[in-house]
């Protein structure tokens, strides 16, 4: 099985979100908004480069799910395939 990346949002904090992000409270997430950004080859371009999300994905089982990538979160919508 692999993973196939539909669409990739970074998550942007509003304004007045005065606390840090952490597993506790990532529920809080929905009320970001945010920035799709461009996916090709399963790999998602952030920062000047081409990375991929498998390692951050590995061991989930829902079609979307938010990671937490470096000091950025994403919301990210995938699929599993057959090889």
């Amino acid at each position: 099985m692999s993973i196939k990346l539909k669409a990739v949002y970074k998550l942007i904090r509003p304004a007045w979100y005065d606390r840090e992000v952490t597993e506790e409270n990532i529920e809080d997430l929905v009320l970001f908004t945010g920035e799709m950004l461009e996916v090709r080859n399963n790999k998602v371009f952030m920062n000047g480069q081409w990375r991929s999300l498998h390692k951050q994905l590995n061991g989930q089982t829902s079609d979307m799910t938010y990671v937490k990538f470096y000091n950025t979160w994403l919301k990210v919508f995938y699929s599993w395939s057959a090889l």
